[in-house]
């Protein structure tokens, strides 16, 4: 899963609740907190917003969910 940030300088974007592995079909609760800057968060999965059955899903609360097979 990647991540990618385009916010103005000066803003920061701490991510908490990230495991350093999570088995399929699986879930994990993402906190996003935007420090200096204004607006929210959009979660996105490998770059597709939401993501998909592939790269597993995230709803704009931050749950992920994990592909049920790869």
């Amino acid at each position: 899963v990647s991540l990618g940030v385009d916010a103005p300088s000066g803003t920061t974007l701490d991510i908490s609740g990230a495991p350093s592995s999570l088995n399929v079909g699986t879930s994990a609760q993402l906190t996003a907190t935007v420090t200096g800057g204004t607006g929210g968060v959009t979660w996105a999965v490998n770059g597709v917003a939401g993501g998909n059955s592939t790269v597993g899903t995230i709803t704009s609360s931050g749950l992920y969910q994990a592909p049920a097979t790869v």
